[in-house]
């Protein structure tokens, strides 16, 4: 586990804890929720639904159509009525979503959503420009350095469009998803608005509590961020190294192959018995009555074709000789009327161990 991980585990436990030590009054109020209120289109209908506070039980549902212009005055008359202490938010079809499992290297988290940005039309059809996207970390893999998120995207033009449709009311949806489940709120596709956001007048408080706890946090834990960076850096160095070390062993592989191919060449040359040799030795043994018209080795075998007065006795010349085993005759032996000799075709097989 990292230093940021471990300092945000810590930081939440130490929150809940200083939580506790507040009045029940002050706890009220930093925990305070919203009422949360739901928009779908289907079809030319408006389906409004308010879910109260914390718990999200259904508390009301308002229906209007998108040409009864007296029904959206009075959905804006309802939904202004506590304006200040409502969240209103636009579900979209689920089928206007689209959905890919992407896997990354988990040091990209600090940066994932201006990775995302940057390969979006790699990972999609899409370009950035043409969609608002989020994403959900579905895992961390330490152990592989693997960060696993689901990008989800929709395309601009059908958010702009469902935004248009709600152009009567006074607010606009702090949250755009998809599906009908209001606690469904981790992918939000509403672009950032823009001008600074404000909060609501009704708790003051609680945001001097959260500032002075952000405070208080930051100056303890001040000295742990400069370790951070300074082991970042250190991580930075050793993967630079490791990079070089890899190359050079990459390098050092490539040179230890080319020498095993040298080495292999000159063996087998080594090895290799010289055709010259294979000449003398014939030219020794086979008789002077004796016409060779065709010699070939190749693939540890010997062919030889020619004309003999004694043409029978080649085949214990051959086995007489070391360099020489396992000869026969390829063709039988016939006789030439023209010269009176006898012509042949023996086979024999090359003994290595001759040489030795």
């Amino acid at each position: 586990m990292d230093v940021n991980q471990r300092l945000k585990d810590f930081l939440e436990w130490w929150g809940q804890g200083l939580l506790l030590l507040l009045p029940k009054r002050w706890l009220a109020r930093l925990r305070y929720q919203p009422d949360t209120v739901t928009v779908e289109q289907r079809d030319d209908t408006l389906i409004f639904r308010r879910y109260a506070g914390t718990d999200r039980e259904l508390s009301a549902e308002r229906t209007v159509s998108m040409e009864d212009e007296p029904g959206k005055v009075d959905v804006k008359h309802w939904l202004n009525e506590q304006a200040d202490s409502l969240k209103l938010i636009l579900l979209l079809p689920r089928e206007n979503q689209l959905q890919k499992r992407l896997t990354y290297p988990i040091i990209a988290e600090k940066e994932l959503r201006a990775v995302l940005d940057l390969e979006m039309d790699k990972q999609t059809p899409f370009s950035s420009d043409k969609v608002y996207f989020d994403y959900i970390i579905t895992g961390r893999d330490m152990v592989n350095g693997q960060l696993h998120i689901t990008l989800c995207l929709v395309l601009r033009e059908v958010l702009h469009e469902r935004l248009d449709t709600l152009g009567f009311l006074d607010q606009q949806p702090a949250v755009a998803t998809t599906g009908s489940d209001v606690s469904f709120e981790n992918i939000n596709f509403m672009p950032p608005p823009d001008g600074n956001a404000t909060g609501s007048s009704g708790r003051p408080l609680g945001y001097l509590c959260l500032a002075v706890f952000v405070l208080f946090m930051t100056v303890l834990y001040l000295p742990l961020l400069r370790y951070n960076a300074i082991i970042e850096q250190s991580e930075t160095r050793v993967g630079q190294a490791r990079a070089h070390a890899v190359q050079a062993q990459a390098l050092g592989d490539k040179k230890q192959a080319a020498l095993e191919r040298v080495n292999f060449l000159a063996d087998r040359d080594r090895q290799q018995i010289p055709f010259i040799r294979y000449i003398d030795e014939l030219t020794r043994r086979l008789p002077d009555n004796t016409w060779i018209n065709r010699l070939v080795i190749r693939d540890g075998e010997m062919q030889l074709q020619g004309e003999s007065s004694a043409a029978t006795s080649m085949i214990q010349i051959l086995e007489e000789s070391d360099y020489f085993e396992h000869a026969r005759f390829r063709s039988p032996v016939t006789k030439n009327n023209a010269t009176g000799k006898e012509e042949f075709h023996v086979v024999s097989k090359i003994n290595s161990m001759g040489l030795k």
